[in-house]
């Protein structure tokens, strides 16, 4: 996987019949191994069927666990973020390991923020970052019962695919643009 440079791997074999099995590896016995940003995990299952039945549940159990595995990388690496409100420089900022990893800009009028400018340092992007930092920048306004006027475009493209902010959105603001 190293060599490769692929951040994540999949690898199934197994018996999925019709000859073949053992009484040890009985057919339908299928072995998966997956790897994702550092994490290894392998495992069997039986699967009951005919070939086809055998092949498409491998399938299914091989990419459920994948997305699951992902999901958890992905929940620990955003564990890793700190989110402080920057007041002197006017931005909400990420860091990562005692780094700055990317940040958000605003301009506050009376319960009105403006956001102008997210960016996500090179060293970070790809990693769900910038999703971070938009949840994260309005749920504080949330909180802090603050309208919001999303001028970046990133950010309006965010809360536009993501309905459960769109509340916030101040009715005087222009609609943001879907991505």
């Amino acid at each position: 996987l190293a060599r490769s440079r692929a951040q994540v791997a999949l690898a199934v074999t197994g018996v999925a019949g019709p000859g073949g099995g053992t009484p040890g590896k009985p057919v339908g016995t299928v072995w998966f191994g997956w790897s994702a940003a550092g994490l290894v995990c392998t495992g069997h299952r039986r699967f009951d069927g005919e070939r086809a039945t055998v092949r498409a549940a491998a399938v299914h159990h091989a990419l459920q666990t994948l997305v699951a595995l992902l999901r958890l990388q992905g929940e620990k690496a955003m564990s890793d973020i700190i989110f402080t409100d920057n007041t002197a420089r006017r931005r909400y900022e990420a860091q990562r390991d005692g780094t700055l990893a990317g940040f958000v800009n605003y301009r506050r009028e009376g319960d009105l923020i403006i956001l102008s400018h997210t960016e996500v340092l090179p060293a970070h992007e790809g990693q769900g970052l910038g999703s971070a930092l938009a949840r994260h920048v309005l749920d504080e306004a949330r909180r802090q019962g603050w309208r919001v006027n999303p001028t970046c475009g990133f950010l309006a493209a965010w809360i536009a695919r993501h309905d459960e902010y769109l509340d916030l959105v101040r009715l005087d603001s222009p609609p943001p643009a879907a991505g």
